[in-house]
């Protein structure tokens, strides 16, 4: 064989792995959806009610403190979306992401499944989950007549970049999580502090707190929320939030790749 038909040999190879591999997960991802809901009664049912169900809770509790103000956004619609942007998007795929690499020990050892495939799965079963809850907001949305804007479709702008960052925290935790187990407990903590610092069910100007809004601007999740929120009122956000939301995104997602990649021919004697 030339050196022509070897590069195609091997080009072809390339993709017939890389396509096998796209299949497997997306196989895997299935069985993720379908097992968590496996034993419920009301099944991916829940994905709708239980972001309603929190949302309506929330409402109730804090929309006289928050809510009186808003002309633009109604406060249910408000507290919603930050919730799916947050919830059930970053903090659940993340937190599954952690231990995914763990709980599939034997196919990580006995498989030549690249192993950034396994964080990837909680994460794209995440993005399932959101979209299946659009349904949640959109009822929300209609029954406190929050107009429905074109710039609602700028949300298939913010999901890459949402997906970016969360999957990148989810290869970094992965990996961290084969040598110190306490890191599951320490970032569950953790992800609750950050939501409690992420304007979810409170407005940043009902604070009316200069130092909060300063320490604001270190928050990620603060830029992903307050994008959605923008399209959803029907604004279209600048170049600036499109910079950052995609800047930390891809930052975050090449490290965490990085990590994982350079991490495997030593974390595979830990697990």
């Amino acid at each position: 064989m030339n050196n022509k038909e070897v590069k195609e040999a091997k080009k072809a190879e390339f993709w017939h792995e890389r396509k096998k591999n796209i299949n497997l997960l997306a196989t895997m991802v299935i069985r993720n959806v379908k097992t968590t809901y496996r034993d419920s009664v009301l099944g991916i049912v829940w994905t709708v009610l239980n972001p309603l169900l929190t949302m309506f809770v929330l409402s109730f509790v804090y929309s006289q403190l928050f809510g009186r103000d808003m002309v633009e956004i109604k406060y249910p619609v408000y507290v919603l979306s930050g919730m799916l942007i947050y919830n059930t998007v970053f903090r659940s795929g993340t937190q599954m992401g952690l231990t995914s690499i763990v709980s599939r020990r034997s196919l990580v050892l006995q498989t030549r499944i690249p192993v950034a495939c396994y964080p990837r799965i909680p994460v794209y079963t995440a993005l399932v989950n959101f979209v299946f809850a659009l349904v949640a907001l959109f009822i929300v949305m209609l029954i406190y007549k929050q107009p429905f804007e074109p710039t609602l479709l700028m949300t298939l702008i913010l999901i890459p970049a949402l997906t970016m960052i969360t999957m990148g925290v989810s290869f970094v935790l992965s990996v961290v999580y084969v040598y110190f187990r306490d890191i599951k407990n320490i970032y569950n903590v953790f992800v609750t502090l950050l939501m409690y610092a992420t304007p979810i069910f409170y407005t940043i100007n009902a604070l009316n707190n200069p130092l909060f809004t300063e320490l604001l601007q270190f928050n990620p999740m603060y830029y992903y929320v307050d994008y959605f929120r923008e399209i959803i009122m029907g604004h279209v956000p600048g170049w600036e939030a499109h910079l950052l939301i995609y800047g930390m995104g891809i930052f975050v997602y090449a490290f965490g790749y990085m990590f994982i990649t350079h991490s495997k021919k030593t974390f595979i004697f830990h697990l």
